[in-house]
């Protein structure tokens, strides 16, 4: 009999100390899950705490770098414009894997008015759940919510993972994104923008228009030995806003937006101007091309004299000593609302308890060159909502908590 209880007792024993066994690593999971998205959180402050408009991101490059070795990135590198790209390999990758990139860009927008801001805008200020400052949405919460989520994935999937952290987005979206894709070769693209934790699965591209009207200078007292170019530039102008422009049935209808007007001299003194340059914000939808663009405006405008049309220049000089100058043309993208991209997605951010609406983005980001040009799979998916480019600016730390598991979540899906 006592030897009967002593083995009852035994039992019990080994019972109990699996039991704790398992209560320990449960709460090292939850401590570990907890202290990753607390890291996520405090390297977001560090990045917004480091200025970085486009083409002096070198601080934040050096930042990442840095944050993914210490992840145990299997490799780490920065190309020629100082795109810094990290990858994460699985263990069970094989020649049919599927490569899926996460994209975040480093740059910012200028703050403006600083007298204007209630927060310190490079403060990274927390406040009743809130962390100010700019960047804040736009979108470095997003790029260290990517880079911590890939960096704590399990090795034991088929794929590869990788992350660019790409500069001159606000400047250019997508161009220098492009040689990443090039090298890279994915098959599917998520970027981080702000998304409200939803699905974008396509935006509007966009063009940069420049019209010039060209006059001749003479005395103010004199105007009719001379041409006033900014009265030429008065139709043209007229002429651009009635313009009927393509509508997409996802994206909606292009658009187009007069910016700035500048004559030549400027400021006049008592001289008519030879010279009115206009630059125009085209906003275009699937299918429009680089030429088609700006043919369509040639068109528009091929009554009116003495007016040339061409595209504005792209320009980022870049803080590795590289330089960009190009069209600034950006195409349009979308993707079906069924497409496997979408589904996988949806899927894997509602098995961690995320919903998201299925939506079409307003604004261009980098996927005109991962949807646009190459025509690879791509959704945008990030936290934050419409706070970007604001004075004050401001993301939910809860949002950026749980953007780590929905990162997560989507590269589970994409690549198991």
């Amino acid at each position: 009999m006592q030897s009967s209880l002593e083995y009852i007792h035994l039992i019990f024993s080994v019972i109990i100390a699996i039991f704790k066994y398992f209560n320990i690593n449960r709460s090292k999971i939850i401590v570990s899950n907890d202290r990753l998205k607390s890291e996520t959180v405090s390297f977001s402050q560090e990045l917004v705490q480091t200025p970085s408009l486009s083409g002096q991101e070198k601080e934040v490059a050096t930042l990442v770098k840095k944050k993914m070795l210490e992840l145990g990135f299997d490799q780490v590198s920065m190309d020629k414009y100082g795109n810094v790209i990290g990858k994460v390999i699985g263990e069970k990758r094989s020649g049919d894997s599927k490569r899926v990139l996460f994209d975040g860009h480093m740059d910012i927008v200028s703050t403006g008015e600083l007298s204007k801001w209630k927060h310190d805008p490079f403060a990274a200020e927390i406040e009743q759940g809130r962390m100010y400052g700019r960047g804040t949405c736009d979108m470095k919460s997003g790029l260290s919510s990517i880079i911590h989520a890939v960096g704590s994935m399990d090795r034991g999937f088929s794929g590869e993972l990788i992350i660019s952290a790409s500069i001159g987005e606000e400047v250019m979206e997508g161009y220098a994104l492009s040689p990443v894709i090039e090298a890279v070769r994915p098959d599917y693209v998520i970027l981080a923008e702000p998304t409200g934790l939803n699905i974008n699965r396509g935006h509007r591209g966009r063009a940069g228009i420049v019209v010039t009207s060209t006059g001749k200078t003479c005395h103010t007292a004199r105007p009719e030995m001379g041409k006033n170019a900014v009265y030429g530039i008065i139709p043209a102008v007229q002429a651009i806003r009635g313009m009927k422009l393509p509508c997409d049935d996802d994206l909606g209808d292009g658009s187009i937006e007069l910016l700035d007007i500048v004559s030549s001299p400027f400021p006049s003194l008592s001289q008519v101007p030879e010279k009115c340059v206009t630059r125009f914000d085209r906003r275009v939808v699937v299918g429009e091309t680089q030429e088609g663009v700006l043919d369509d405006m040639k068109k528009c405008l091929a009554n009116i004299t003495d007016v040339e049309v061409s595209y504005n220049r792209g320009k980022i000089d870049c803080f590795t000593g590289e330089k960009i100058n190009a069209p600034d043309f950006r195409p349009g993208w979308v993707f079906s609302e069924n497409h496997e991209i979408v589904t996988k997605s949806k899927k894997g951010l509602e098995g961690v308890g995320i919903k998201p609406n299925i939506m079409i983005g307003s604004g261009c980001v980098n996927g005109s060159a991962s949807g646009g040009l190459f025509g690879i799979p791509t959704i945008v998916f990030g936290p934050g909502s419409k706070m970007s480019h604001l004075i004050d600016e401001y993301i939910e730390i809860k949002e950026i908590e749980k953007s780590v598991d929905g990162f997560k979540a989507i590269a589970a899906a994409l690549v198991s």
